[in-house]
């Protein structure tokens, strides 16, 4: 039998103003309140101390289990000056995962990979890729897409699923990483986080970029 899942959300202003200590332990008691009351008999989240509102960028050795992986993958050439740069932020052990690819000079983002685990996200991919990609009629539902902007893999961790995202979007700059350049990216990723969690069944996207939709 699946496990059962209560996701609880918490919108606010996570600045470097608002981000402190007793705004995290509010989303905490709310999570722990609803954790009890729909009786779900999972132990209480312990409240946070202290708040990371900016995770610093590391040189990618030094990444560690969320964004070590880059350190040995084939990355993209240096956008300028500084090498890349990681920024891991999340814990790798939590139902989302979180990393990005950061140029060394001038801090920008050029990609972001996630996990999510839990059956709790497979509408939410379904509608991620149907909504934004611009598939051929005869598509596989379950299928994997690469498009130019993201892309996505799956895998069964548990007997639950898990999805994995690469997303690169023009910054500032108008730079990013193409559909080409991303997808190897994204499968060292998805290779990473399936075996650190003992997952199976890994389903990658082909080498097709598909167009966005307008």
């Amino acid at each position: 039998m699946a496990q059962r899942r209560l996701v609880t959300w918490v919108n606010g202003k996570w600045d470097e103003k608002h981000g402190t200590p007793a705004t995290l332990r509010i989303a905490v008691s709310l999570a722990n309140g609803a954790a009890e009351k729909a009786g779900c008999g999972a132990p209480r989240l312990p409240l946070p101390q202290r708040a990371v509102l900016r995770p610093k960028a590391v040189p990618l050795e030094k990444g560690g289990a969320g964004c070590g992986w880059l350190a040995r993958a084939r990355l993209p050439e240096k956008p300028a000056g500084n090498r890349w740069r990681g920024i891991a932020r999340t814990d790798p052990h939590a139902a989302v995962t979180s990393c990005a690819l950061v140029d060394g000079t001038s801090g920008a983002e050029y990609a972001e990979f996630s996990g999510w685990y839990g059956d709790w996200r497979d509408k939410s991919f379904d509608t991620l890729i149907t909504a934004n990609v611009l598939l051929p009629r005869d598509f596989p539902d379950d299928a994997q897409v690469m498009s130019e902007n993201f892309g996505t893999a799956a895998a069964r961790c548990d007997g639950e699923s898990a999805h994995y995202e690469a997303s690169s979007y023009p910054g500032r700059d108008g730079r990013y990483l193409p559909g080409r350049e991303l997808r190897p990216l994204l499968v060292a990723f998805a290779r990473d986080q399936a075996e650190r969690r003992g997952c199976s069944h890994l389903a990658l996207p082909g080498q097709r970029i598909f167009p966005n939709r307008s």
